[in-house]
């Protein structure tokens, strides 16, 4: 989502720490995992998006709906994402792994088998 389209409509944008895709084409996110993850990333204080898309697909699909496991998907906002030269910002994707590492974190027994 990173174009020049206007800030509104922008879902995904460099500086605007990582998204949580709530779903796309081939994905819908576990809704408590989805939320889980929302409430600890503003917990970390991690600037971040939540992202519905009309188009497009993630690994992510394969996980939940073959095997059933409850999955999010952490995106990386990237400008010029289908060429050879992809741009981030360096503070979206450290944020991503911080996001990630608190998940982990906060996850118990009794959280997963909540999802």
């Amino acid at each position: 989502d990173d174009t020049f389209e206007p800030d509104w409509l922008i879902q995904t944008g460099m500086g605007r720490g990582p998204m949580l895709r709530d779903m796309d084409t081939s994905f819908i996110a576990n809704p408590a995992f989805e939320e889980f993850s929302d409430q600890v990333a503003t917990k970390l204080g991690i600037p971040h998006t939540r992202s519905v898309r009309t188009g497009g697909g993630v690994n992510g699909a394969a996980i939940t709906y073959y095997n059933g496991v409850p999955t999010i998907v952490i995106g990386i906002p990237v400008r010029y994402e289908h060429t050879e030269y992809n741009w981030i910002k360096l503070s979206d994707l450290e944020d991503s792994v911080k996001l990630a590492v608190g998940i982990i974190e906060e996850l118990n027994k009794e959280i997963l088998e909540s999802f």
